[in-house]
C-alpha cells in the first residue's frame, strides 16, 4: 500500500508541499552556508563552492519528481527517508570542515530533524536522525580528552532531540490514524463511509486488467423500513450494525486477497469491493453473504436483495456500481431476498 493510499487521496496534496518545504530548507542550508564563507573566506576552497553550486541546482530536479505518483507506490517513502539521510549527512559534511561541533552549522541538523518529524512516522524519523548520531559519535574519536567531553554533551543533547522528535512523531502519527480512522467510517456500522467506499473503488478501477479482475456486491435490505415503523430506529440501527458486522466478516473470512472493503453507502445500501475476484469469486462471496444475512437477520424479518458485477479492464471497472446495481434492481422486482449477478 502508498503513502497516500494509507491515509487517503488528499494526503498527496500533503506530501508535495512536503516535498517543497524541503527544498526550500535546502536552499536555507546554502545560504547558511554562503555567510559562514563570507564570514571565514580565508577557508573556503572548492569543495564548499561546489556545495553553494551543485546542491541548490540538483535540488531544483526535486520539484521534478512526480510526487503524485511516488506516494502511491508501495516503496515511495524510500525516496523521502534518502533524501532527509543525504541532508544529514551533508550537514554533517560541512560540520566537520568547519571544525567540528563548535560550527554553527550545527543547528542546520535540528532545522532538517523538524523537517522529518513534520511528516514522517516514528521508523523515518529515527532514520533521519541517525546520521546526527553517527557523525556526533564520529568527531568524538581522536578527539582531546577536553574536545571529548565537550563532544559528549553535543552527542547527549542530539540524541535527546532525536529520541524527543521520534516520540513527538509517535504521538502524532497515533492520533492522525485514529482521526483519519473516525473520518473514512460510518459511525453507526463500523464500515466505510460513501466517500471512502467511492475513493477506494476508484483506486482499484485504475488497477484492474484480466490478471487483476474486480468485482463488485451492492445489496438493499427488504422491509428494513417495517422494522422503523413498528420497532423504532433502536430496533433498526441494531439492524443496521448486524449487518456492518456481518459484511465485514464475510469479507475478512472468505480468504481474497487484501485491500477489499466493506462500505455502507447510505440509509439500508451496503457495498463490497473485492480486488482480485472475477465473476466466480464475486459470485461465491454474494452468496455466502446472503446465507449470513439471512442467519444473523432470521429474528427480525429483514432479508437482503444483492447484485454483483465483475470487471477485468479499468474500462469495463467504471461500469462497474451501474452494472452491480441494475443487478440489484433485477433481484427487487424478482421478488427480493436473492442474488442476482449482472448479465444473469
Amino acid at each position: 500500500m502508498g503513502m497516500a493510499a494509507a491515509w487517503g487521496p488528499g494526503w498527496t496534496t500533503f506530501w508535495r508541499r512536503h516535498t517543497r518545504m524541503g527544498v526550500a530548507l535546502t536552499f536555507l542550508v546554502a545560504a547558511g552556508v554562503g555567510l559562514r564563507s563570507l564570514a571565514r573566506p580565508e577557508t573556503v576552497d572548492a569543495a564548499q563552492l561546489a556545495v553553494l553550486v551543485v546542491v541548490p541546482a540538483a535540488t531544483c530536479l526535486v520539484l521534478l519528481v512526480p510526487v503524485d505518483r511516488l506516494v502511491q507506490h508501495p516503496r515511495g517513502w524510500a525516496f523521502f527517508v534518502s533524501w532527509e539521510v543525504a541532508g544529514m549527512l551533508l550537514v554533517g559534511w560541512l560540520v566537520w570542515r568547519d571544525g567540528g561541533l563548535a560550527s554553527p552549522l550545527v543547528l542546520f541538523w535540528y532545522v532538517l530533524l523538524t523537517h522529518a518529524v513534520s511528516a514522517y512516522p516514528p521508523v523515518w524519523t529515527a532514520l533521519a536522525g541517525a546520521p546526527v548520531l553517527a557523525v556526533h559519535a564520529a568527531l568524538l574519536i581522536g578527539a582531546s580528552p577536553a574536545g571529548r567531553l565537550h563532544g559528549l554533551e553535543h552527542l547527549l543533547a542530539a540524541a535527546g532531540a532525536v529520541g524527543v522528535a521520534v516520540w513527538a512523531s509517535r504521538n502524532r502519527y497515533a492520533y492522525l490514524r485514529r482521526v483519519a480512522d473516525q473520518a473514512q467510517r460510518d459511525d453507526l456500522t463500523g464500515c466505510a463511509n460513501r466517500r471512502t467506499f467511492h475513493e477506494r473503488l476508484a483506486v482499484e478501477q485504475g488497477r484492474t486488467d484480466p490478471d487483476r479482475p474486480l468485482g463488485v456486491v451492492l445489496l438493499d435490505l427488504d422491509h428494513f423500513k417495517a422494522v422503523n415503523d413498528g420497532h423504532g430506529h433502536a430496533a433498526g440501527d441494531a439492524v443496521l450494525m448486524t449487518v456492518g458486522r456481518t459484511l465485514g466478516r464475510v469479507a475478512a473470512d472468505d480468504g481474497g486477497p487484501s485491500g477489499r472493503v466493506a462500505g455502507r453507502l447510505g440509509g439500508d445500501e451496503f457495498g463490497l469491493v473485492l480486488p482480485g475476484a472475477d465473476a466466480g469469486a464475486t459470485a461465491r462471496t454474494a452468496e455466502a453473504l446472503a446465507a449470513a444475512l439471512a442467519d444473523a437477520l432470521a429474528p427480525t424479518g429483514v432479508t437482503a436483495s444483492i447484485g454483483t458485477a465483475t470487471a477485468r479492464t479499468p474500462a469495463e471497472a467504471t461500469r462497474l456500481l451501474a452494472d452491480a446495481d441494475a443487478a440489484l434492481y433485477r433481484a427487487k422486482h424478482a421478488g427480493r431476498n436473492r442474488v442476482v449477478p449482472h448479465g444473469a
